[in-house]
């Protein structure tokens, strides 16, 4: 899959390949200071060398602290104030955006490889529960695989068509899942690949090994789902604390010491609350997406 574009990154991916060319020669000493951004970009499947990437990285670090400098001079200007007395600042807050920027790009192929993992393994038990109908059918492993290649299970077919690729250009069974696995970004297909790997060398039923396999992933879904359920619980009484009682019994309280004070409660007070709130919950059922395992279609 061709990648179009990146966050950040302010052009296309080839156009910003012809404008970062010049930065390709720093982008290979880079290498030396992040040595696994050549993994994190095969397992993100982004088709990217990581020299050229590290140059598209840096490129769009200088594209956007040229940018938000110029924006703030600008701002300065209008506004008439000094140029030479806000500079700290306008260095500052373009450095920070700039940084922002820098680290968001550099750590993006590893987020890409962790999002993609997440996804796969959602749709994993599924597929090999179509592997073991299919071989205990009477299918080959092959074909068994080449249907799971062609089915609807997402980034678990499209490994598989890669396997399939490998093995209709003339790699053996064996040697294209080993391949497979060294590409993967997930552990648990890494371990599955790995023993029908070790079956197919052994010479061993398939179908057992496919058996054994769904019963183990089947189990540690489900000890996911539970652990899950016990973390949900000091989650949610955070959020009953931060969201609902603090803030309700908050104000009340708030008004009767206004009252007994003979002051009187600003406006702005309650409109840091409310935008509080707001922020908080947003930030709150975000986490909570993030925490929640994907175990369904």
């Amino acid at each position: 899959m061709k990648t179009k574009s990146i966050p950040f990154v302010p052009f296309s991916i080839g156009k910003a390949k012809r404008l970062s060319s010049r930065f390709v020669g720093i982008g290979s000493k880079m290498l030396r200071q992040f040595p696994n951004i050549k993994k994190d970009l095969l397992q993100g499947r982004i088709n990217i060398k990581p020299e050229v990437y590290l140059a598209i990285t840096l490129f769009s670090t200088i594209f956007w602290f040229l940018v938000s400098t110029g924006l703030l001079l600008l701002v300065v200007v209008i506004s008439k104030k000094p140029i030479m007395q806000n500079l700290g600042i306008i260095f500052l807050v373009s450095g920070s955006l700039t940084l922002m920027s820098f680290l968001y790009l550099i750590t993006y192929p590893a987020v890409t490889a962790r999002h993609r993992v997440r996804i796969l393994e959602r749709d994993l038990l599924f597929a090999l529960r179509h592997m073991l109908i299919e071989v205990k059918s009477g299918i080959t492993l092959f074909d068994a695989m080449a249907s799971v290649a062609r089915g609807s299970y997402g980034i678990v077919s499209e490994e598989f068509q890669k396997v399939i690729k490998e093995v209709n250009a003339g790699l053996t069974e064996q040697k294209a899942l080993e391949k497979a696995s060294l590409e993967n970004p997930s552990l648990k297909l890494r371990q599955i690949i790995w023993q029908i790997s070790n079956a197919l060398k052994a010479g061993s039923e398939i179908s057992t090994t496919l058996e054994a396999l769904v019963a183990n992933f089947e189990r540690d879904q489900l000890l996911t789902i539970r652990k899950y359920g016990r973390e949900m619980n000091p989650w949610t009484m955070m959020y009953m604390m931060l969201a609902i009682i603090l803030p309700s019994l908050g104000i009340t309280f708030f008004i009767v010491i206004s009252a007994f004070a003979s002051t009187f409660a600003g406006k702005g007070i309650f409109y840091f609350l409310l935008i509080f709130l707001v922020f908080f919950q947003v930030f709150f059922l975000s986490f909570m997406k993030t925490k929640r395992p994907l175990v369904g279609p």
